[in-house]
């Protein structure tokens, strides 16, 4: 995907991958000499700011960016007891959006279940419990060489109500923690280095789950984060600081019960460095220099600041009544050996009982679950026709009208190195790429990062590691594998070009057909309609320049048909315009003119007997 996600992020995913080549920047928290107060309210400014941008970014049925960033976002709210829109309904419907072989999509969708009121046990139809431990294969949940759906396995049991003494939950736990590497930490997979994503999240779940937050596991675990921290007080991860590590990081430290906000690196913690990343309208920045996919960033931000960490809440079987005005429940649950009490910042929900059995359908969802792993599939999958244009390094790769539906992709995980499957049951601007492929006949290399659960479009076409795409000339801040197309989307471009602030060329001509040597203007702009100045005209082997307004004007010679585009450094090259350039009338009548002119002279000539 694009370089700037993720980046993908999509996500997210490219933002990963990127930070792989460029080193970390530093920067000075802004409030590093007056550190926050640790843990905020859910009536200070920088949390009320935080919620309402989070609900501005709520559509009408309930989505915030995609499935993804939603569920995230439903943990945020409930964190701060805030009101929940239209979240629990937009759950229900894109439980169709989740891969029934991926065990951290239902893992995750469970997690924002339950921080939405919901009966993890029969929502939509469907049994979240059972269909998490269906991916249990005696010792681990889902992938054998991964630990990341281990990790949040747990902490969406746990969040499901199931007891900690559950044997799934106690021999997952053990998987985990014969895992810690020597250094303390946990990687993505069970060969991975330790990072601090994974270290924090095992950190919230090994705890959830029983373990001691004094053991020598945890210990071993908050040492290796200290290691890590940086300078200004955050956390990196693949070598670039950002908020979703910090995030994570915090919310494990007050998981482990130790004040984040006393965890000082060069007189910086990481509250401070976090609060240092909020804008004006309340969002979060991934980092100092980049704003990607802010509404994620600000998902994970709101728990952390207020001092709650994963699972935010727990599903309690028995009817109770309203939970105190404090949201809490003093004590969750007790071990006789040793254990920590879980003083979980969490109630018991309310339950109403069902004895339905059989099959169901989720309203609206387009999925069936009739109680059977294999029983669940998809009865209807949208397609989406549009234009698509990839433009290379050198060159335009491909571009024409493609038809995408569901997409099966394969992917090399990065943690395991091994080739895997993932399957996007909707139509999605990663689908429109390979079925480009499929038409053009280029290549592309796909790659998993696991702990952001992202597919990041490594290569195309030879040209490696700075592609981006748009959609319309919108640059969306989620991963090519999680923007889903619909009948409002008319084009996709994939551009190359070796920078994070990517941006794209525009070209238009005042006429399309013009005489030799007839003058005509040409403008560029960028994907925001601003005038581009500077920006090399190509016509065919001709050149120009664009002026301050984006302009110049322009004139060809000779006749013929001619392709028109723009580039410039940092800029993906326009689209390909064409213009026709036709003989111009004066000539052919100047010569006409001079042929008359000749035959009277000779006339003339001839009368007077002279030889000519």
């Amino acid at each position: 995907m694009m370089k700037g996600w993720l980046l993908v992020i999509s996500l997210v995913c490219l933002i990963i991958a990127a930070g792989l080549t460029v080193p970390a920047l530093y920067s000075t928290p802004k409030n590093a000499t007056n550190p926050a107060k640790f843990p905020l309210s859910p009536s200070d400014e920088e949390i009320v700011k935080a919620l309402n941008f989070l609900k501005s970014r709520e559509r009408e049925d309930g989505e915030i960016g995609d499935p993804m960033t939603t569920a995230w976002a439903a943990m945020a709210f409930c964190s701060a007891n805030a009101d929940m829109g239209s979240i629990p309904s937009y759950l229900e419907k894109s439980i169709e959006t989740l891969d029934p072989e991926k065990a951290t999509d239902w893992e995750r969708h469970a997690l924002a279940i339950v921080a939405c009121n919901g009966n993890p046990r029969n929502f939509g139809g469907i049994d979240f419990v059972e269909k998490i431990k269906s991916f249990y294969d005696g010792e681990q949940i889902g992938s054998k060489s991964l630990l990341n759906d281990d990790v949040w396995g747990i902490i969406s049991l746990i969040s499901c109500g199931v007891e900690r003494d559950d044997p799934i939950i106690q021999n997952v736990r053990n998987y985990i923690i014969e895992h810690q590497n020597s250094d303390g930490g946990w990687g993505v997979g069970v060969a991975g280095g330790s990072d601090v994503d994974s270290t924090s999240a095992t950190i919230m779940a090994l705890i959830s789950s029983g373990v001691d937050r004094d053991s020598s596991i945890i210990r071993k675990a908050l040492n290796f984060l200290k290691e890590q921290q940086l300078d200004n007080g955050g956390f990196s991860c693949w070598g670039i600081e950002n908020s979703a590590s910090t995030s994570w990081a915090i919310m494990a430290i007050s998981c482990a019960g130790e004040d984040p906000s006393k965890w000082i690196k060069n007189g910086n913690s990481p509250v401070d460095y976090l609060l240092s990343l909020q804008e004006d309208d309340g969002s979060f920045r991934w980092n100092e220099t980049l704003d990607l996919n802010p509404e994620w960033m600000t998902s994970y931000a709101i728990p952390a600041l207020l001092g709650k960490y994963y699972p935010v809440k727990i599903y309690y079987s028995s009817p109770v009544d309203t939970p105190p005005d404090t949201g809490t429940w003093e004590e969750y649950v007790k071990d006789e050996e040793n254990y920590m009490t879980i003083p979980a910042d969490v109630y018991p929900i309310p339950v109403e009982t069902s004895k339905e059995e059989g099959t169901s359908s989720s309203s609206g969802s387009g999925a069936e679950w009739t109680g059977e792993e294999s029983s669940y599939h998809h009865l209807q999958v949208e397609t989406w026709t549009g234009y698509i244009r990839i433009e290379g390094k050198y060159r335009t790769i491909w571009e024409g009208s493609v038809t995408v539906a569901d997409t099966t992709v394969i992917a090399t995980n990065v943690s395991s190195n091994q080739t895997e499957e993932f399957y996007i049951p909707y139509p999605s601007v990663l689908g429109a790429l390979i079925e480009a492929s499929e038409k053009g006949g280029f290549n592309y290399t796909i790659l998993y990062y696991p702990s952001w659960d992202a597919l990041y479009v490594k290569s195309i076409d030879g040209d490696s590691d700075w592609w981006h795409y748009w959609v319309d000339y919108e640059l969306p801040m989620v991963g090519c594998d999680k923007y889903k197309l619909t009948e409002d989307d008319r084009e996709v471009l994939w551009g190359y070009v070796e920078t994070w602030e990517a941006h794209v060329l525009k070209i238009s001509v005042d006429k399309r057909e013009v005489k030799t040597d007839e003058v005509f203007r040409v403008t560029v702009k960028d994907e925001s309609n601003n005038p581009v100045s500077n920006a090399t005209v190509h016509i065919d082997s001709y050149t120009f320049s664009t002026g301050p307004d984006g302009s110049v004007e322009a004139k060809i010679p000779k006749q013929g048909t001619y392709k028109v585009y723009a580039e410039k450094d940092g800029y993906v090259r326009s689209e390909k315009i064409k213009i026709e350039v036709k003989e111009s009338a004066l000539p052919g009548l100047i010569e006409r003119l001079i042929q008359l002119i000749k035959s009277i002279i000779e006339f003339f000539l001839r009368i007077l007997g002279i030889d000519c």
